[in-house]
C-alpha cells in the first residue's frame, strides 16, 4: 500500500513504456489467478472440515467420513485431530 494519490498514480503508470506496461499487467493478472485459487482451495478445505466435524460428531467411522469426503482415512484422522472439538 501506498500514500501516493490516484492522479499521482495514474501519471506514473502512463509514464511506463507500453511493452513493459503489458508484462507488468499481465504479471499482476497471473498473481491475481492465483491468489483467487488459493482461496478457493481454502475455503474447499474448510468445508471439508466442517463436513468432517459434522459426520464425527453423528458417530459416523472415519473410514465412512474418508469414503464421503473423497479424504483418505489418515487426512480424516489428521483434521479430527488438528480440529479438536467436542462431540456435541
Amino acid at each position: 500500500m501506498s500514500d501516493i494519490s490516484k492522479t499521482e498514480l495514474n501519471k506514473a503508470i502512463d509514464s511506463i513504456p507500453p511493452n513493459i506496461k503489458d508484462d507488468i499487467m499481465t504479471t499482476y493478472s497471473r498473481i491475481r489467478e492465483e491468489e483467487k485459487q488459493v482461496g478457493i482451495q481454502i475455503g474447499k478445505l474448510e468445508g471439508k472440515i466442517e463436513v468432517v466435524q459434522s459426520l464425527h460428531d453423528d458417530f459416523i467411522a472415519v473410514e465412512q467420513i474418508a469414503k464421503y469426503t473423497k479424504l483418505s482415512v489418515e487426512e480424516v484422522v489428521n483434521i479430527l485431530r488438528e480440529h479438536k472439538k467436542p462431540r456435541e
